[in-house]
């Protein structure tokens, strides 16, 4: 790392080895979950799944729920690489309604393999230990495996909820429309920043493809994570002049052959065929950034009194003291953002982790 670059060893020194601790640290405690509630919660999803695979057989004609294949097979234009994004999946399958039992087989079978998991816990305890990454892809995002609790679905969350002592609560701190700030934020686009601080760009957007919030969403999801331009919306990224910036930043990063954050991270480029992962990776490691330094900064400022519970993407669950104020958790998001982000105000929102917030 030190011969890769001083970035590098920066962040690893002032980033990784600190937000490791504080991950390490929540996985020995441990995490609860509600055992006798699991049984028939796996019943139910194991129907569900098998429904949903049953149903692409006889109704679509497909062996298999392999969607790229799928697509492939039929000529279906998809413009999906590699491995894609569950966002990427589910825009596809947006698109093609008589697609969705291909989503809902992932999803479905996502919950049950983490139920699954959880299941095989010792029926005496009501812990979980998953195994905390804090490094766990090329942007550096966190993850959770054996179980992966961050991708339960919320129907699910209520598993997790355990009765706390009277002088602690439990406290969900999310970033909103973060990868959209970050890249107004990173890339100086005055439009775009204006519209993020207000918490309506993807209002804005649904109103300008005559869709819904969810759908906006993941069009411009789809736009970061693979450059794709959904039907209907290229008006709202001319409006707001992102494609020439994106396409700025993109041909910067082949041009030097790499991408990087403003603190290392690199992601080698080797050629024209990578056009379409370079945006993701810088705005998701500015990301992974000034989470990481989130959970950093409340870990040092409350110390016993705030403990992490579970990261969520972009957010995160702790339980919190009483002495503790709401407010004082959502200061520390917000200098973490402006620290990496000068110049934009942070949208930061307190939700209800357990409800349909």
């Amino acid at each position: 790392m030190k011969e890769f670059g001083a970035g590098e060893w920066q962040r690893i020194k002032e980033i990784e080895i600190p937000v490791n601790k504080v991950l390490y640290e929540t996985q020995a405690k441990g995490i609860f979950f509600n055992n006798e509630a699991l049984g028939p919660m796996c019943h139910d999803l194991h129907k569900q799944l098998y429904g949903y695979k049953n149903k692409i057989q006889l109704e679509l004609g497909y062996s298999g729920d392999d969607l790229i294949s799928y697509l492939n097979r039929h000529h279906i234009d998809h413009r999906l690489h590699g491995d894609p994004s569950d966002t990427e999946i589910k825009h596809i399958c947006r698109q093609y309604p008589e697609l969705e039992p291909f989503w809902k087989v992932k999803v479905t079978e996502r919950n049950l393999n983490c139920l699954l998991m959880l299941s095989s816990v010792n029926r005496d305890q009501e812990l979980c230990r998953p195994l905390f990454k804090g490094f766990a892809s090329s942007t550096g995002r966190i993850f959770l495996r054996d179980p992966a609790l961050q991708n339960l679905s919320r129907k699910f969350r209520m598993l997790l909820k355990q009765n706390l002592n009277p002088d602690w609560r439990y406290e969900y701190i999310d970033y909103g429309q973060f990868e959209a700030g970050i890249l107004a934020g990173v890339t100086k686009n005055e439009k775009l920043q204006r519209l993020y601080e207000e918490d309506k760009i993807y209002e804005k957007l649904a109103s300008m493809t005559g869709t819904d919030r969810d759908t906006a969403k993941i069009y411009f999801y789809c736009f970061i994570y693979g450059g794709i331009i959904s039907k209907g919306a290229e008006r709202f990224f001319e409006a707001y002049d992102l494609k020439h910036t994106v396409e700025t930043v993109v041909d910067n990063a082949i041009k030097q052959g790499y991408v990087s954050t403003d603190l290392g991270n690199k992601r080698i480029v080797s050629g024209e065929d990578d056009r379409y992962w370079i945006l993701n990776h810088y705005i998701q490691g500015m990301s992974s950034l000034v989470f990481k330094q989130a959970l950093i900064n409340v870990k040092s400022t409350f110390f016993d009194k705030v403990e992490l519970v579970l990261p969520v993407h972009d957010a995160a669950l702790f339980k919190v003291h009483h002495d503790i104020e709401t407010e004082s958790l959502i200061v520390q998001f917000k200098e973490a953002f402006e620290k990496w982000i000068p110049g934009s105000v942070p949208v930061i929102k307190e939700k209800d982790f357990f409800g349909d917030d």
